[in-house]
């Protein structure tokens, strides 16, 4: 299987978590983070029960993070000037469960 991993957005934590309670069940998982480290992230990675590869998954986001340093930066940017009630959003996926939820999106 494989899988995807991009930095969304920042977020509120309440919102975040509001977020999560009507997401559908797919194939992807929205992890937060109050860090936007890699650490921060692959400390999050222990939340995601969807029957995945860990070791996969990690190197997924090991290997995002070393070809994204610039975007990185942006957005550890955007979560300090919003705040410490906020968190950084980011989207793993495996590559079909990213489709699926495409073609739902462009359904509604």
């Amino acid at each position: 299987m494989h899988y995807t991993f991009e930095i969304l957005g920042v977020l509120p934590v309440l919102q975040f978590f509001q977020y999560q309670a009507q997401a559908r069940p797919t194939m992807a998982a929205y992890i937060g983070s109050r860090r936007c480290t890699l650490d921060g992230f692959l400390g999050s990675l222990e939340e995601v029960n969807q029957g995945w590869d860990l070791e996969a998954i990690t190197q997924t986001v090991v290997t995002f993070w070393l070809h994204n340093q610039e975007g990185i930066h942006r957005w550890q940017q955007r979560l300090k000037d919003a705040g410490q009630s906020s968190l950084v959003v980011a989207r793993l996926s495996d590559l079909g469960g990213l489709r699926q939820e495409f073609e739902h999106l462009l359904r509604l």
